[in-house]
């Protein structure tokens, strides 16, 4: 977690790489567009690429790279940067994901109430009430407000009584990820090594990495079969096509 104006680093250590600086390190958040939060790629920062949004903020430190750690140090944090981060790096095909959280807590000009979960929200004309709860052994407090803020995601506001109703249901997109493997690295016919595409296809997000997998350590879906390396290409897709 990070306070609004602080600097954070998304921390991602490999433990198992040496020297990487050489090669395509990305992060990203799939719920942006662009979705390109740093791209890193010989030796070099392509801001270009990078999300207005992030730019002249994010530092991936080449002496970190060099000993195999890929943490993203994020400077001057604001609200809107709280979400999912994805790093992708080559040529090692491997994806890892970091939440950051975003807390006004040193902006508040009340004491916050930590470690108080929030039972119950009725609303009415007269305003807005709330109902926590300080221990599990406590009795309720109610607390009588103008405005309540539940930034909770929707499966944690299911927990919550309102009054009236303002949460029935939830739901949740379906998610695929399908992996196709090749004899021969065909899209690099068109320069593309190591990175990724956006479709306006179902598949959405395809990605090639640069590197090969021994064909006794992955399953392929090659046909017709042949021996030696295989090379594969992966799709994640969201929604209800997929």
């Amino acid at each position: 977690m990070a306070l609004v104006g602080d600097d954070v680093t998304l921390s991602y250590d490999t433990k198992q790489l040496t020297d990487i600086s050489e090669e395509t390190v990305e992060w990203f958040r799939m719920d942006l567009k662009p979705d390109r939060v740093h791209l890193h790629k010989d030796h070099r920062t392509f801001y270009k690429q990078q999300n207005p949004a992030y730019r002249g903020r994010t530092v991936l430190s080449e002496e970190d790279l060099e000993r195999g750690i890929i943490s993203l140090r994020l400077s001057r944090v604001r609200l809107a940067d709280e979400g999912n981060y994805t790093c992708l790096f080559s040529p090692v095909y491997n994806q890892y994901t970091v939440q950051l959280l975003v807390a006004l807590h040193c902006r508040l000009v009340s004491p916050a109430k930590l470690n108080s979960k929030v039972k119950q929200i009725t609303q009415s004309e007269a305003g807005v009430s709330v109902s926590y709860q300080e221990g599990e052994e406590c009795d309720l407090t109610k607390l009588s407000v103008d405005t309540v803020l539940v930034p909770a995601t929707a499966k944690v506001a299911r927990f919550i009584d309102f009054d009236p109703m303002a949460l029935s249901s939830v739901h949740y997109d379906s998610s695929t990820k399908i992996i196709l493997t090749f004899s021969r690295r065909f899209w690099e016919d068109d320069d593309i090594k190591g990175e990724k595409s956006i479709t306006d296809c179902p598949s959405r997000f395809i990605y090639y990495p640069s590197h090969s997998f021994p064909r006794t350590q992955t399953s392929t879906c090659c046909w017709p079969p042949t021996p030696g390396p295989m090379t594969p290409c992966s799709s994640w897709a969201w929604g209800m096509r997929s």
